[in-house]
């Protein structure tokens, strides 16, 4: 059969879908590149918001008719498992956090113990699941009711799954999971011991294959992070991760945060940030914020423009509130009904104005600069390459000295917008600042 693989959602989908189409890969199929080109589409789902919900309906009903055979991973089938089975009678399920599942849709018999899973890779960068599932209850989150308590995979496998990739071409290596800052709680071990035997193994894998990919650690809520901040400092400080995190705020009203059960304060959350700023030098801080929580009031997203202010994050993903059916939040705005949707459109725009703000003021330190940076992919438009910073910064290279990816280069920064910085290429394979500080 030929395999077409159509993730959507966060890289948690995204390396779930890949790894099916890498099992099918194995088991003698191809996996192709184009939809018109395949018999089967693995399509990873995401049901994160109503939007997204409405996108998948869509994508499922045309691949229906379509006449193609259909394998659905991902969020969307464990809170729509009905309504999926009415729209693809024929469809082939697969569980978050059971891709060795999709051997039985690919094999006629029962496979052997042997069905091994092997991470995704696209281009340099490589998809690796460390965990499903979390140890939270947010009032609006959908995805726990999909993914259920968390379920961390043992660490042999995981950095199996790194080496894999690595071998195979990965030079990004992104670790991803509902909350990454809790992997392994439920197994005894923890994000930073991970992250240390992951470092053990760059010296010892052969095969002519360099040791210096990055790793790319995913979201993680600040409640898991406060358990392991001191110990995830030491080891991003030690080199061969990004210095990033995606630490989701959601918003800058303790009333609306103790209404969502997050289960901390601004305060608490802005004291951890601080914290790894002091102890840790310059990183990217990416953060999220919902606008629009059931009886959020203008006094509360004004608290959140000025957490803002104060915060100075280099990303900030906005997303409006979208009732998810089972969930608390559905209750709360019944009793308390949100912000009418003009208001949360005016907010959503106020507030992207001022993160761009932000951004760019923050980019624009980096002109004239010489930073350190590995080319993960080509850039979409135009002839050039993207590369990214030890910090995770992007640059766009219009005119690199050699289109291919994976390797070092020194780029003088000549530009900055809000979302990623301009450069020239100056020389390979290192010299240069780190990329670590604008000042």
């Amino acid at each position: 059969m030929r395999v077409f693989v159509d993730p959507y959602g966060c890289t948690l989908n995204q390396g779930e879908a890949y790894m099916i189409g890498e099992l099918a890969r194995s088991m003698g199929h191809e996996v192709v590149e184009r939809e018109e080109e395949a018999d089967v589409v693995v399509l990873g789902t995401c049901v994160v918001i109503e939007r997204t919900e409405r996108d998948m309906w869509k994508r499922i009903t045309r691949l229906a008719e379509s006449g193609k055979k259909l394998v659905v991973s991902g969020c969307l089938p464990q809170v729509f498992g009905e309504k999926l089975a009415s729209i693809a009678p024929e469809v082939f399920v697969v569980p978050p956090g059971n891709m060795d599942l999709a051997a039985d849709f690919f094999s006629s018999e029962k496979p052997d113990n042997g069905v091994s899973l092997r991470p995704g890779v696209v281009g340099v960068v490589g998809y690796v699941p460390i965990a499903t599932g979390c140890l939270g209850n947010c009032a609006y989150c959908i995805t726990h009711l999909a993914r259920g308590r968390l379920r961390s995979y043992p660490p042999c496998d995981v950095v199996r799954w790194v080496v894999d990739a690595v071998r195979r071409g990965a030079r990004e290596v992104r670790l991803s999971a509902q909350d990454t800052g809790v992997y392994g709680f439920d197994i005894g071990t923890d994000l930073p011991s991970l992250l240390r035997e992951i470092g053990g193994v760059r010296e010892k894998i052969g095969g002519g294959v360099p040791g210096d990919f990055m790793l790319r650690v995913g979201m993680m809520n600040p409640l898991g992070l406060k358990r392991i901040s001191a110990g995830l400092v030491d080891v991003i400080g030690g080199g061969g991760v990004f210095r990033f995190l995606h630490l989701p705020v959601q918003s800058g009203s303790d009333r609306v945060l103790s209404a969502m059960r997050r289960g901390y304060s601004v305060e608490e959350y802005v004291w951890l940030v601080e914290d790894l700023r002091d102890r840790l030098g310059s990183f990217t801080l990416a953060t999220d914020i919902i606008l629009g929580f059931p009886g959020e009031k203008k006094e509360d997203f004004m608290e959140s423009m000025r957490l803002l202010d104060r915060l100075r994050p280099d990303v900030v993903n906005i997303t409006r509130f979208s009732p998810r059916p089972g969930t608390l939040a559905v209750e709360l705005a019944r009793k308390n009904p949100p912000p009418p949707g003009w208001v949360v459109k005016e907010w959503s725009r106020a507030m992207t104005e001022k993160r761009f703000s932000i951004s760019t003021e923050i980019n624009r330190r980096f002109v004239g600069k010489e930073l350190r940076a590995l080319v993960v992919e080509r850039e979409r438009r135009g002839g050039g390459v993207v590369a990214r910073t030890e910090d995770y910064r992007a640059v766009v290279v219009k005119h690199p000295r050699k289109k291919s990816l994976g390797r070092w280069i020194r780029v003088k920064i000549t530009g900055a917008g809000h979302v990623y910085l301009k450069g020239e290429e100056v020389g390979g394979d290192g010299g240069g600042e780190t990329g670590l500080s604008p000042d």
